[in-house]
């Protein structure tokens, strides 16, 4: 009798176990898919990218905006190549110069992980208020190389680890000056100007620039965003842009059908 009720003592003992390493199991696999569905973060990223506006040479006030609009949908529109690197995620910064002022910080160093965070960085553009800075940029003149010097002192200052370092620089036609090749990073100029026929392409007096584009107007300003992020981040991407994109020539894609 005494062994009877010892034994039922062991099978009930087993059966908890059993029920106690069963839901322990189900508690670590939900925990692990709800890291594995949310942003990994690290102390590296594939990529730090400098979004550098030099605002003073834009002169006029649609034209910045649509400078500013092209970041914001660039930001929206390629998140998932952004994110698509052995870190899955990239670095960001996005700043605004006039003259020899001291660049104005409107998005901070971010890292871009998904969607979630890619839109949320493309709101803090967005929502940004640019009214003070842009009355004192009108009394200021334009100074591309002190832009360029900037925008690599920012690259030297994010905090984390990156496989490639990026500067992206967007400046009216009429401020694009001779550029001395950076070390260490890739430079993307993207000229702006609001007619094509008014004097040279300004990428004729750049040297140096690994992607350099001039656009005229909203849709391909945004085009030329899209492709220096596809080339440098993205990779063979690149090779599968829109048929709107193709007219835009760069450096690095001047021979590609």
């Amino acid at each position: 009798m005494f062994r009877k009720h010892a034994n039922f003592g062991d099978y009930s003992r087993s059966v908890l176990i059993s029920v106690a390493a069963m839901l322990l199991g189900s508690l670590s696999f939900g925990s692990g898919r709800a890291v594995a569905d949310g942003p990994l973060r690290s102390d590296r990223v594939d990529t730090a990218i400098v979004f550098a506006v030099d605002r003073s040479s834009l002169s006029h006030s649609e034209t910045l905006q649509m400078v500013r609009d092209g970041h914001i949908a660039a930001l929206r529109s390629l998140n998932s190549v952004m994110t698509s690197g052995p870190n899955q995620c990239v670095a960001v910064t996005y700043r605004e110069w006039s003259g020899e002022q001291r660049a104005e910080v409107v998005l901070p160093w971010s890292q871009i992980c998904s969607k979630t965070d890619a839109d949320a960085a493309a709101r803090t553009i967005a929502l940004y208020d640019y009214g003070a800075s842009e009355n004192t940029a009108a009394r200021k003149t334009s100074s591309f190389s002190l832009s360029i010097e900037a925008a690599l002192a920012d690259l030297d200052a994010v905090s984390w680890g990156s496989n490639r370092k990026i500067v992206n620089l967007s400046v009216g036609g009429e401020g694009a000056v001779a550029l001395v090749r950076p070390g260490g990073a890739m430079t993307n100029v993207i000229a702006v100007q609001n007619d094509r026929s008014a004097g040279p392409p300004p990428h004729q007096a750049l040297m140096g620039g690994e992607v350099i584009a001039t656009t005229a107007s909203s849709s391909d300003y945004i085009a030329a965003i899209e492709r220096t992020l596809m080339l440098e981040v993205g990779g063979d991407r690149a090779f599968f842009m829109r048929s709107e994109e193709r007219y835009i020539k760069t450096a690095r894609t001047e021979g590609r059908p």
